[in-house]
């Protein structure tokens, strides 16, 4: 089998969808502290470097920033940034210079694997490709997607499929429907399911995300930054229709019309591109305030990365209302730090958290996740110290788990 002695991943992640990007700067990480990937090197192409990417050059990852030169000094753009996906496709058919394409930049660069690539263009020809495939939303869920979008997306992850020596994606669900739409790209598939980032993180260093540059964000501080109580519920989903944070606050309603007041906060993106009116967020905040939950259902909306994960050291309890997922980056947060776990009962959750104590409730009723929330909310509080080190020791081996799954892939598909 040939070595993949140069690897490139390629930020996955958007201004839209910031999971893509964690869990594309967790492979360059993985494969980085991978002790097989000793005499490898590993490069980041990104058109979004951010601020806590200097973590991946400390690992001696060689981090390639492509923002546009106006995004980075004020200046206009040059005239071979592209200024749209069309404009990119364009400038590859032609085999035009693009200074903010990653394909068309690793296409000079040649590494001998890239990943993980969510389309598949005839142009650039790339060594090594290896895919992913995040989910297959548009077919479980196709009332949240037009018909122009479902075939898009079809007709993206069909190319993905045919044109990548490797193709992975992170649950046993996904591989399932995977085999059922593409059986002749079935030998093909990878399972490996992403860890979280925090596996390499300490209190002290995992602030370093943080994008008003709050170095070693205290927990406390920041939960008394937002006014919340000591004991609370975070909910940490972008706010997106099939994450079904409606059903949270008909069940916290129920649970406070039976006595039980249960503080629950809310973060991630406020937005949608399938909702450009908003109308998903504006319902939301008025099905909380025609509950009388004004106080007690806290929508943060997107917060900074290091008050996140300090919110996350101090929630009592993660609930995952989600009505579907691929692999879900809260929850294996949750796992690295050892926070307990409430998800909605679906095959994915059951895969990825019940062997790590987490409870389940009906992902369509508010009731059975009323029950759930206050069976749990009398004895749920934020782990210790001990319990979180314990919990990051078992992600690291995850990690390390991870990182030889990716080099192996890495290794097929430069040797194809």
């Amino acid at each position: 089998m040939t070595k993949a002695s140069c690897i490139a991943v390629v930020d996955a992640g958007g201004d839209d969808w910031t999971a893509g990007g964690q869990v594309s700067r967790m492979m360059a990480r993985s494969i980085s502290a991978c002790a097989a990937a000793s005499d490898r090197s590993v490069l980041f192409v990104s058109r979004r470097v951010q601020a806590g990417d200097a973590t991946l050059t400390e690992l001696g990852i060689e981090v390639v920033d492509l923002a546009p030169s106006s995004a980075k000094s004020g200046q206009s753009r040059s005239w071979g940034e592209s200024r749209s996906a069309t404009d990119r496709k364009i400038r590859r058919a032609l085999s035009l210079p693009d200074a903010i394409d990653p394909l068309a930049y690793l296409r000079t660069r040649k590494p001998d694997a890239v990943l993980p690539l969510m389309s598949a263009p005839l142009r650039p020809r790339l060594a090594g490709s290896v895919g992913w495939i995040a989910d297959f939303q548009h077919r479980a869920m196709p009332e949240f997607f037009s018909a122009a979008e479902r075939a898009d997306r079809d007709r993206t992850y069909a190319k993905v499929a045919a044109r990548c020596h490797v193709v992975l994606v992170s649950s046993d669900a996904m591989a399932e429907q995977f085999r059922a739409i593409y059986p002749m790209q079935s030998s093909k598939l990878r399972v490996l399911p992403f860890p979280s980032a925090l596996a390499f993180a300490t209190a002290a260093s995992d602030a370093s995300g943080d994008a008003n540059g709050d170095a070693n964000t205290d927990a406390d501080a920041v939960r008394s930054l937002y006014h919340l109580p000591p004991r609370f519920v975070l909910v940490a989903n972008q706010f997106w229709q099939h994450k079904n944070h409606g059903l949270v606050v008909d069940a916290v309603a129920e649970a406070s019309n039976a006595g039980v007041a249960i503080p629950v906060v809310m973060t991630g993106l406020p937005a949608d591109n399938r909702d450009p009116a908003n109308r998903y967020v504006s319902d939301l905040l008025q099905r909380i305030a025609k509950a009388g939950l004004s106080g007690q259902v806290i929508v943060l909306g997107q917060v900074p990365y290091a008050h996140f994960i300090a919110l996350m050291r101090s929630a009592s309890l993660l609930l995952q209302p989600s009505r579907y997922e691929g692999w879900n980056t809260s929850i294996e947060d949750a796992k690295a730090l050892g926070t307990p776990l409430l998800c909605s009962d679906i095959p994915v959750h059951r895969e990825q958290a019940a062997e790590f104590g987490a409870c389940f409730f009906d992902v369509e009723s508010a009731g059975s996740l009323a029950k759930m929330l206050q069976s749990m909310w009398a004895s749920a509080q934020a782990p210790s110290p001990k319990a979180t080190q314990a919990a990051q020791e078992r992600a690291r081996e995850r990690t390390e788990i991870y990182g030889v799954g990716l080099l192996d892939a890495c290794d097929t598909a430069a040797s194809i």
